[in-house]
C-alpha cells in the first residue's frame, strides 16, 4: 500500500479510490508568486485536438483529493484534469460547462477545472505538457496548457497551469490569460473542482459557469488548500492513568518522542509514565517520499503532589513567641493545614484567625504561642488534579511562659447552632500575684 502526508499532518495514501476522511478546502487568491515555467516537460498526445481525453499518465507521488488518493491523471482538451476515468463517455467530450456541483452523466467528475470551457486546438497551435518539478518531499506536478485556442475564437488563446503539490495536497491554478470569447457558450467557464460523485464542489466565487476573463496584464493565482486534519483528545494525563487521542483520518501510526514519560498505543491511547512532557506524533508515510511534514501534539504528564521535606515530627517554641512550621513540596495546586487540638473534634482545617497565617501555603505561621497549645497536632494536605499527599504529623510543645499574661486557648464555634450554645474559652493566668479580678473582651466576627 501507499501513503501520503497532509499539511502539518500525516495522511494515509493507499491505492486509488481508497476512501479516507472527507476533505474540505479553503479557496484563496494570493499574490502571483512561484509560477512554474510554461515550457519544458512531456507533450500530451490527444486522439483528437477537440473534445478528447489523453491516455492516462502516472505521476511520481500519490495525491490526496476529496479524501481519496491517486497517482494517475486524465488530461482533457477542455481544460480539466481528472484522477479517474469518466464513467460516461459523454463527460469526456462535453464542452458545454454547467454549474458545479453536478452529478449529471455528461459532467466531468473527480477533476480540477482550470478552467473548463470549450477549448479547441484543431489548428495545432497550442501545446499541453506535464512535468514534475522539485525534489521529494516538495515536488509538484505541473500540467500546462500553453497558447490553447478557444473554440469559436481559434485565433484567441489562453495559457494556464494546474499544479499538484506533494505532501500538502494543495492545488494551485495559474492563469496567465483567458481572453473572452462570446462565440461559444457566451464565454461561460468553470474555475474549480468537484468530487467523484459530483456531490461536493469548490469553485472560485463568480467563476461557476459564468462569463469571465483574465488579461495577460493581470494574471491570477487561485489556491485550494485542504482543511487540516486534527488530533483530538485531552493532552494532559496523570502518572499511571490514560488519555485517548484520535486522528481525523485513518491509517497512520502513533509514536511517542519520550516513552519514559508517556507511551502511546497503536490506537492512540496515551499512558502517563513519569512527570514531564512528551511529543506524540501521528504519522502516515508516503510511498516514494523521503519524509513529509508531521503534526504532533505535546502531552503533559503530571503526578500527585510530592513532599520532599516533611515538617518536623515534634516542634517546640516559647509561649508568647511566634513559630513557623514549614515543609517543602512540588506539584501542588492547593495546600491546606489542619489542626487536631485533642478536644475530640478530630482534624479540622486551620482558618484565618488572630494567630494563624499561611494556612493555605507550605508554611504555617503562628504569631504567638499559647501554653494551652501544647499537644496540638498539625498536618498539611497538598492536592492537584492527580491526587493528594498528606504530610507527617507535627506535634507542638509550648515551653515556659515568657512573662505575666493571660493566655487563651483557640476555640471555634459554628453559626447556626442552638440559641443557648455555650462557648467555653479556657484561660490560663500566669506569673501574676495579687490578682483581684480578670476581665475578658470578646470580639465577635460574623
Amino acid at each position: 500500500s501507499f501513503h501520503v502526508l497532509f499539511v502539518g499532518f500525516l495522511l494515509m495514501l493507499l491505492c486509488p479510490n481508497h476512501t479516507l476522511a472527507q476533505a474540505g478546502y479553503t479557496i484563496s487568491q494570493p499574490a502571483w508568486a512561484n509560477a512554474p515555467a510554461t515550457t519544458g516537460g512531456t507533450n500530451v498526445t490527444f486522439s483528437s485536438q477537440n473534445d478528447a481525453v489523453a491516455t492516462v499518465i502516472t505521476i511520481p507521488f500519490y495525491f490526496r483529493f476529496y479524501g481519496n488518493s491517486y497517482n494517475q491523471l486524465y488530461i482533457s482538451t477542455n481544460g480539466w484534469v481528472a484522477f479517474t476515468a469518466q464513467v460516461s463517455g459523454t463527460a469526456n467530450t462535453n464542452a458545454n460547462p454547467v454549474a458545479l456541483p453536478s452529478g449529471a452523466n455528461a459532467t466531468p467528475k473527480n477533476c480540477i477545472m482550470g478552467p473548463w470551457q470549450d477549448w479547441n486546438n484543431t489548428g495545432g497551435a497550442g501545446i499541453v505538457r506535464y512535468r514534475t518539478d522539485g525534489a521529494s518531499p516538495n515536488r509538484r506536478v505541473v500540467v500546462t496548457y500553453s497558447a490553447w485556442p478557444m473554440n469559436g475564437c481559434l485565433t484567441t488563446n489562453g495559457t494556464f497551469q494546474i499544479v499538484l503539490n506533494e505532501c500538502t495536497n494543495i492545488i494551485e491554478i495559474y492563469i496567465y490569460q483567458k481572453p473572452a470569447c462570446t462565440a461559444i457558450n457566451n464565454n461561460r467557464a468553470v474555475l474549480g473542482m468537484q468530487n467523484l460523485a459530483g456531490s461536493v464542489a469548490h469553485v472560485v466565487p463568480g467563476r461557476n459557469n459564468t462569463s469571465w476573463s483574465v488579461l495577460n496584464t493581470a494574471p491570477e493565482l487561485h489556491r485550494f488548500t485542504p482543511d487540516n486534519p486534527v488530533i483530538n483528545g485531552t493532552a494532559t494525563v496523570c502518572v499511571g492513568a490514560t488519555t485517548q487521542l484520535t486522528a481525523s483520518i485513518t491509517g497512520g501510526t502513533w509514536s511517542s518522542a519520550t516513552p519514559a514519560i508517556a507511551t502511546v498505543s497503536a490506537t492512540g491511547l496515551v499512558t502517563g509514565v513519569s512527570p514531564g512532557q512528551s511529543v506524540i506524533t501521528y504519522n502516515v508515510a508516503q510511498a516514494g517520499t523521503a519524509a513529509c511534514q508531521r503534526v504532533s501534539r505535546t502531552v503533559t504528564v503530571s503526578s500527585r503532589p510530592t513532599i520532599s521535606v516533611q515538617p518536623p515530627t515534634n516542634i517546640s517554641g516559647a509561649a508568647g513567641q511566634p513559630l513557623a512550621i514549614p515543609l517543602t513540596a512540588s506539584g501542588a495546586d492547593s495546600s491546606r493545614w489542619q489542626l487536631d487540638a485533642g478536644s475530640g473534634t478530630g482534624w479540622v482545617d486551620v482558618l484565618a484567625g488572630s494567630i494563624y497565617t499561611g494556612f493555605n501555603t507550605t508554611t504555617l505561621s503562628i504569631s504567638s504561642l499559647n501554653p494551652n497549645m501544647t499537644g496540638f497536632r498539625f498536618r498539611c494536605i497538598l492536592q492537584n488534579n492527580c491526587g493528594r499527599d498528606t504530610s507527617t504529623v507535627c506535634t507542638l510543645t509550648v515551653t515556659g511562659l515568657s512573662g505575666p499574661g493571660i493566655y487563651l486557648d483557640t476555640t471555634r464555634a459554628c453559626l447556626g447552632g442552638p440559641a443557648d450554645t455555650v462557648v467555653v474559652v479556657p484561660i490560663r493566668v500566669a506569673n501574676f500575684t495579687g490578682i483581684g479580678a480578670v476581665s475578658l473582651n470578646i470580639i465577635y466576627n460574623q
